[in-house]
């Protein structure tokens, strides 16, 4: 019928939207790094703010500034906007920072 070939239509745009955003926030990401000299970034959180230092230089944030948190197995993602974030291993994150972090962002 026409509603499952509108259906399929959809549910495809939309999976390719998804898949497309999902690459182009990686290649955003690689290209940060690639700019970096060392690339290491040091993180500070405290129940206020986040500090980041690296050689492209220093920040530091309220939490506030956070949008959104996106997590998966192995990155979260700190969204400031839709398409600037910060980046953090998983595997680098304690239980006592992923819990901070958790509470302090899934509003």
């Amino acid at each position: 019928s026409s509603f499952t070939v509108m259906f399929g239509f959809l549910f495809f745009f939309g999976l390719a939207t998804f898949v497309f955003g999902y690459l182009a926030i990686v290649r955003r990401s690689m290209e940060q790094y690639r700019k970096m000299r060392s690339p290491q970034v040091t993180f500070r959180f405290s129940d206020e703010t986040i500090y980041t230092k690296s050689d492209l230089g220093v920040s530091e944030m309220p939490w506030g500034t956070i949008d959104k948190l996106w997590k998966s197995s192995h990155v979260w993602l700190l969204m400031v906007t839709k398409v600037n974030y910060i980046t953090l291993p998983a595997d680098a994150l304690d239980e006592e920072l992923k819990q901070l972090i958790s509470t302090k962002l899934e509003r």
